[in-house]
């Protein structure tokens, strides 16, 4: 399908779904976001090895792919940052649709991508690249007592969250580290290279780079 069809098609779908919520729906700043957030989206599914969006090397993108579909909406939204209304609903569309939290003011990473979106929120942490989460993940913050202030955690490069593993507050994550099912992480620091099990104060931190590596390669299509 070449590219004018498929934003003929992607903006279709955002006016009909956007139609289904709200009244008097002004498509024009949409319309000139669509194409960039498209790219962005095709950006990830480039470097997916996800076996329904990019099938033997072949980025596809879906507009009935919740994985998909979500990224796309969370782009779209992040381009319309600069036209608060217009990204404000989009947001709430991802928000109503997939049950997740990603805000548009917030900057998720360039290779981002989710297995299952269901649940998910994502607050204003600093995100590294190629960021890989499943379903029920929460990264946000925590009221620090000494500050009486919100503070966020930072997340490197090449970091992966199974189902409902949690990062709070003040947390440094270093880069290649695995986050294991249910494990909750606030206010610590993360090695490089490390798999996550349990919950802070106890956490199970086991250091193993050729683990992460493979994991890496299994999510990831990258040389």
């Amino acid at each position: 399908m070449n590219k004018a069809l498929m934003y003929s098609r992607i903006l279709a779908q955002v006016e009909k779904q956007l139609n289904s919520f709200w009244l008097n729906v002004d498509m024009l700043h949409m319309e000139k976001k669509i194409d960039r957030a498209y790219e962005r989206c095709m950006q990830v599914l480039l470097v997916s090895n996800n076996k329904y969006l990019n099938p033997e090397g072949r980025p596809k993108f879906s507009l009935y792919n919740s994985s998909c579909w979500s990224i796309f909406l969370y782009y779209l939204s992040n381009e319309l940052k600069d036209e608060a209304e217009e990204a404000e609903k989009i947001f709430y569309l991802n928000k109503i649709l997939h049950s997740i939290d990603w805000y548009y003011e917030i900057e998720l990473p360039d290779h981002f991508m989710v297995e299952h979106p269901l649940g998910s929120v994502l607050g204003r942490a600093v995100y590294g690249d190629y960021l890989y989460i499943y379903q029920g993940v929460t990264i946000g913050g925590n009221v620090s007592l000494d500050k009486g202030a919100l503070e966020y955690p930072t997340i490197g490069n090449n970091v992966v969250l199974f189902s409902n593993a949690k990062i709070l507050g003040n947390s440094c994550v270093g880069s290649n580290v695995l986050f294991s099912a249910n494990s909750y992480v606030i206010n610590e620091n993360i090695p490089d290279n490390s798999i996550v099990f349990g919950s802070s104060p106890n956490l199970v931190i086991k250091e193993d780079a050729k683990m992460v590596e493979n994991e890496m390669r299994r999510i990831w299509r990258r040389t």
